[in-house]
């Protein structure tokens, strides 16, 4: 497997969400991502009352629900939280997961917008959540979510679908991220892509390749 085999999104939504269904099944990346997440976002969390967030593919919200209600709620007042995730079977999922953890929360599904992009939301007193169906570059040529600047930007295992990695870098360095904003990865290499070693042994072993820059 390299990173040019990865699938169109769109085009199999389903299947995607059912080979991600598996490697999380196999892998503790998902353990590793939080604990990490824990430990560094806090103090950033606890710096703002009010916090805006976007998460570059957000899927199914095994990880970003934690980071919502374990560290975005629980330290800011309020949230302004946007997902760009093209995976409708893992955006409704995280949606039913929002659902579930809260009562208060009203869920919207596939609200159009004037440039064609279809959102999602979950809305509460403490949160404002639009989960996007598209994917990142449409996101940013688009304008869909104007003109926010983010005090946190995400991008877990996302890195491989952009088309152009120097000009989507670009535009979340000068366009989307806040001043002294904070910018999270987590990517694996095409060393750790490679299928040399047996299935669960590849899934177990990937380790999160996280840090945090300031601007």
């Amino acid at each position: 497997m390299t990173l040019s085999d990865l699938p169109n999104l769109h085009s199999s939504s389903d299947y995607y969400a059912q080979a991600f269904s598996l490697f999380r099944h196999y892998s503790d990346q998902k353990q590793n991502a939080k604990r990490w997440y824990l430990n560094n976002l806090t103090p950033l969390a606890q710096k703002y009352s009010r916090l805006s967030v976007l998460s570059i593919g957000c899927g199914n919200g095994d990880v970003d629900g934690y980071l919502i209600r374990e560290i975005f709620l629980t330290n800011c007042a309020h949230t302004v939280y946007h997902g760009v995730e093209p995976s409708r079977a893992h955006r409704y999922e995280f949606l039913d997961k929002m659902r579930s953890a809260s009562s208060s929360v009203t869920v919207g599904y596939g609200e159009n917008t004037p440039c064609g992009i279809n959102v999602d939301s979950c809305v509460s007193e403490s949160i404002d959540m639009l989960l996007f169906d598209t994917d990142f570059e449409t996101f940013v040529s688009s304008q869909v979510a104007g003109p926010t600047r983010y005090d946190i930007i995400i991008a877990g295992h996302s890195l491989y679908y952009l088309k152009l990695l120097a000009p989507a870098l670009d535009s979340i360095f000068y366009r989307l991220l806040a001043p002294r904003g904070c910018l999270t990865i987590v990517h694996a290499t095409s060393a750790d892509l490679k299928c040399e070693r047996p299935v669960c042994g590849f899934l177990s072993i990937i380790q999160p390749r996280l840090s945090v820059s300031y601007v």
